[in-house]
C-alpha cells in the first residue's frame, strides 16, 4: 500500500548523529497530542511522537482507502511501529507495550470516535494487543 511509502516518507531521523528528527512533511504533526507546554505549539517535538502521528495516519489512510478488515488495520500498523522503533532503538522501549502506554493509550486521537461510529483507532490496536507484548527485535 502506497501509505507506507507516504508516512515515510514525512518524517526520518537525522543521520549525523540521531538526535535530531527530521520532519520533509508537516502533515505529520497533524496527530499531535504532545503539545510542547513551554512553545506552546501543537507539533510532535520528537521521533516517537511522530511515530505515534504516523500510525493514526496509516490507521486513518488504510481504512479509508483500502476497506480493510480492523485486525489487518491494526496488524499493518503495529508491524510498521516496529520497524519504525528498530530504525531508532531505545533502551526504554524494549517492547511495543512501552510505547503503547506512552504514547498511544492517553493520545486523544487514538480516542476519537471514527466516522460517528462507537470505535476508536485504540480499540482497533488492542483487537491485536497481545502483539503489544513482544519483544520489538522478534517482530
Amino acid at each position: 500500500y502506497k501509505e507506507f511509502a507516504t508516512i515515510d516518507g514525512y518524517f526520518d531521523e537525522d543521520e549525523d548523529d540521531g538526535t535530531q528528527t527530521k520532519v520533509n512533511n508537516e502533515a505529520i504533526h497533524n496527530y499531535c497530542d504532545y503539545k510542547d507546554k513551554l512553545k506552546n505549539n501543537d507539533k510532535c517535538s520528537g521521533y516517537y511522537e511522530m511515530i505515534s502521528s504516523g500510525v493514526i495516519y496509516l490507521l486513518e489512510n488504510l481504512k479509508k482507502k483500502c476497506n480493510l478488515d480492523d485486525d489487518k488495520l491494526a496488524e499493518y500498523a503495529i508491524l510498521w511501529l516496529s520497524y519504525k522503533l528498530k530504525i531508532k532503538e531505545n533502551p526504554i522501549i524494549k517492547k511495543l507495550s512501552v510505547f503503547y502506554d506512552s504514547y498511544i493509550k492517553t493520545n486523544e486521537y487514538y480516542n476519537k470516535n471514527i466516522n460517528g461510529d462507537n470505535l476508536t483507532y485504540k480499540e482497533i490496536i488492542d483487537k491485536k494487543k497481545d502483539l503489544m507484548d513482544m519483544n520489538i527485535n522478534e517482530i
